[in-house]
């Protein structure tokens, strides 16, 4: 068994950083128990995060560095970031259900300041979100209709209106729509997608 490590006081707090690691994993994460290693008999809980983009990638360790100071490794071949370090996901596991049907966002973030409540828009919208430019929307659309409820509330407390609509082949979709109401998204939670960012800004032209 590996050497327990304390968490850093400052990890135990609601900051953005500890609010967008919780909207990555629910947009595009996973909790699993892994395969042992060659030097271990017994199999560790980790977290999963997956994405095809580098920059996210990338974002989502920082994220972790900066709250956990614990570096997880990118698997770049297959868009994989994995964290087995037991305290982390022990205080993640925290913040839960996870789980594509079962997430919501909690308590603790949705009456968080307001760059805590940016930050995590802002890493669930670039895992999530679409910008449609034949509708002129910013679509996130996933299965849970009660989490969507809570993302529709969050973006609401931002001075983002944003309507529920669905379901559609077993998913819902949230619309942000209108140039006010996308020139607000931008403004205020934007993406560092950069396709994603180049789509809205088009659409504001």
């Amino acid at each position: 068994m590996g050497v327990r490590r304390e968490l850093p006081s400052h990890a135990m707090e609601m900051r953005p950083d500890k609010a967008g690691i919780h909207a990555y994993l629910i947009a595009e994460g996973d909790l699993k128990a892994s395969k042992p290693k060659r030097n271990e008999s017994y199999r560790r809980i980790v977290f999963e995060f997956w994405n095809s983009s580098p920059i996210l990638l990338t974002d989502f360790v920082e994220h972790v560095k900066r709250v956990y100071e614990y570096e997880p490794r990118i698997d770049r071949k297959r868009g994989r970031v994995e964290i087995r370090r037991a305290e982390v996901v022990r205080d993640l596991v925290k913040y839960g259900p996870y789980g594509s049907r079962l997430w919501t966002i909690p308590d603790g973030i949705l009456n968080a300041e307001g760059k805590t409540r940016r930050e995590w828009a802002r890493c669930y919208g670039d895992s999530e979100g679409h910008v449609s430019t034949s509708k002129n929307e910013i679509v996130l659309k996933p299965v849970n209709l009660s989490g969507l409820k809570k993302v529709r509330q969050l973006l609401q407390s931002l001075g983002i209106p944003s309507r529920i609509n669905g379901p559609y082949t077993g998913a819902y979709k949230l619309a942000v729509s209108t140039k006010p109401n996308l020139r607000k998204y931008r403004d205020v939670v934007s993406f560092i997608n950069p396709e994603r960012q180049s789509r809205l800004d088009n659409l504001l032209q």
